[in-house]
Order: C-alpha cells, then structure tokens, then sequence
C-alpha cells in the first residue's frame, strides 16, 4: 500500500489532484503499484496534454488494461482522425518504474496514532559510548581510507566485486560529474555508522545526462523494489524527468540525485566539494557545512539514522570541538 507521499510522486502531480480525480470519476484510489501506474497515464493525458479527465481514463484502461504489447501506439484525439496522439508505451513503463522505486524510497508510510514527540538532544538517541569510539577512530583515519570506506557499502557481490568502488571508478573513467552526498558524505565525515548506500549528486544535463545514462546501462542498474521491463534502458530525457534515482547495481543500493535539499543542484555543489584521491580519481565529497546544513533524507534506515540521531549528527560534527 502506498502512502499520500509516495503516489503523488509516483504520478508526478499533486494528491489533492488525485483525489479530486478519483472523486469525478468514480473510481476509488486502490494505493497499489499497478493503480499508481494507471493514475501516472492519466495525469500525463489530462494534466500534460489537456485531454478530457474521462477520455484520459478511457485511454489509460485501453494501454494498460488490455494486455498491449509495449510499443508505440496512436490515439485518435479528434473523430477525422486528423489529430492523434502518439504514446511510447514501453517509455512511459521505464519513466514510471523510476518515479516509483523514488517514491518508495523517499516516502514512508505515515505512522498510525497520534505523531510521537521528535526526541531532542540528549536523549536515549544520543550516541553510544561505543559510537563515539568510531568517531574518534575515523577521524584518526586519512582522508583516502575514510573515503574507501564511505564507498564500499556492501561486501564484494560475486558478479560486481566491490559494487560501491565499481560504480564509482565507472563515473570517473566515463567523465560522469558526481559528489558524495548524504549517508555516504556523513561516514566519510566520520559518522559513527556503517553506509547502507551510495549517495550520489550527479549532472543530468542534457550534455553529461546522456554519459551517465550509457554508464548506468553498461552496469546493469535497475530500478530498485519495482519490477521494470526486461528491455529497460536509460537515456538522458529519462534521468532529467526522474526527481531521485533509487537503483540496485548488483548487490549495491545506489541512490543517485540532481540535487541536495537545502543547497541546490550539482552545478551549485560543485565548486564547494571537498576533492579527494581515490586511486587515480579524485573524487567530489559535499563538504561538512553543506552536509549539516542540507535537509535529510526523507528516508532514514530505523537503526541506522532517523531524524533524532541526525539531530545528534548536527550536534557532534557541528560543534567546533566536533570538526576537523
């Protein structure tokens, strides 16, 4: 079942047009994958394109309802015939496969009962005598080896090797623009946690969106916790329209962002980034500042990172005792 959250990105519009919707047609909001998918056909026709509210619909049961083999197919818009509207079938499966594995990725459901009091400093989320060992021990490490770990993520995936440092050396060797942001920037400023995934700030533009997409296309990326079309491919069209990229590359959970909340896209980020030697890279880190002031991620890991403990974050590594 997906929350308000997640279907309003996952059809790219807004709830309270989806229930509006659903109010004049009928029709009730089942919350499912394959219901999300039919209201993201119908917002794009009557929202997109100013198609009637009902023949969006008519068209959305005909494309998705009837077993049509994805390809591009024409709807008549007029009754000469005149007008038509051309669909590409199996584009719109690839964009609506990425905008759910980022929906499902961002939004949370919402929990039951009234909201809990957010803990504040101090609190039973503060940080372990054990955790403040790792952070003494990480800060004791280079550069270099705290970066090596930030990107490692996972263990080495038979098919793979190390997932977190092949995706990366793929970026670098391709040219691909990209900084570490998020969880990742956070271990490698020596939070005292082990990275669940690798957070990306990559360049989507037209001129570095196309490399990126041949990159994601050679590691065999796909959509994370949605299936996706067994002929799925990225392009740079499809990464500019994707607000996050939620990915799996073998074994490794790969989130990849045009922006950070609370600092702006890549091209803004990118002056600012701490620059360190990976090899014969030199990899782009969001530097600390940036990191605490940037919005967290919307979803946060239970154990490893929600909201009270970013808090304890801000309070450890933004203090000037807690920085290097």
């Amino acid at each position: 079942m997906l929350s308000d959250a997640a279907l309003a990105l996952a059809l790219g519009g807004e709830i309270k047009w989806l229930y509006n919707s659903a109010r004049r047609l009928g029709r009730p909001v089942r919350r499912s994958v394959d219901d999300a998918v039919w209201w993201r056909l119908v917002h794009h026709l009557a929202v997109g394109l100013g198609v009637a509210l009902a023949d969006a619909a008519r068209s959305a049961d005909t494309l998705l309802n009837t077993g049509l083999t994805p390809g591009r197919v024409r709807l008549r818009a007029t009754r000469d015939e005149s007008v038509s509207i051309s669909i590409d079938l199996a584009r719109f499966h690839d964009g609506a496969a990425l905008a759910l594995a980022g929906a499902l990725h961002l939004a949370v459901p919402r929990p039951r009962g009234r909201p809990r009091t957010r803990p504040e400093a101090g609190s039973a989320f503060a940080f372990s005598a054990i955790e403040m060992e790792t952070v003494v021990r990480r800060r004791a490490m280079s550069e270099p080896e705290r970066l090596n770990f930030a990107i490692g993520v996972m263990s080495p995936d038979a098919e793979t090797g190390h997932p977190g440092h092949a995706v990366v050396h793929a970026l670098s060797a391709a040219g691909v623009s990209f900084a570490l942001m998020g969880t990742s920037a956070a271990v490698f400023h020596c939070a005292p946690w082990a990275p669940e995934s690798l957070d990306l700030c990559t360049d989507t533009s037209v001129r570095r969106g196309a490399i990126l997409a041949g990159v994601l296309n050679d590691l065999g990326a796909r959509p994370r916790g949605v299936a996706s079309r067994e002929g799925f491919r990225f392009d740079s069209a499809l990464l500019r329209a994707s607000f996050m990229l939620a990915l799996r590359v073998g074994s490794l959970p790969l989130n990849l962002s045009p922006s950070i909340d609370g600092v702006g896209d890549y091209a803004q980020i990118e002056d600012v980034c701490v620059q360190v030697p990976l090899e014969a890279a030199r990899i782009r880190v969001i530097p600390l500042d940036a990191l605490l002031r940037s919005v967290p991620p919307a979803r946060l890991a239970a154990a490893a990172m929600p909201q009270a403990r970013w808090s304890q974050l801000r309070v450890l590594l933004g203090s000037p005792t807690g920085t290097r």
